[in-house]
């Protein structure tokens, strides 16, 4: 399965969202997967993508100060 990864902003604050890439523009299940102290959301990445190969959409955002 192919997955997308894009980068977005929801109001200021940087995510990146991994999906099914054939599901992108239908309503999934949402999982917001928030990384630990001392991560950033490209480090939990390999989880979000075996989240989303399940069927779920999930959006992995950066902490303030952690990330960009």
């Amino acid at each position: 399965m192919k997955l997308a990864v894009r980068k977005r902003k929801i109001g200021n604050i940087p995510v990146l969202e991994v999906v099914p890439e054939e599901m992108i523009y239908e309503p999934l299940p949402l999982i917001i997967y928030y990384h630990g102290w001392q991560t950033s959301k490209e480090l939990v990445l390999t989880q979000g993508r075996k989240l989303a190969r399940e069927g779920f959409r999930v959006v992995l955002p950066d902490a303030a100060n952690h990330g960009e």
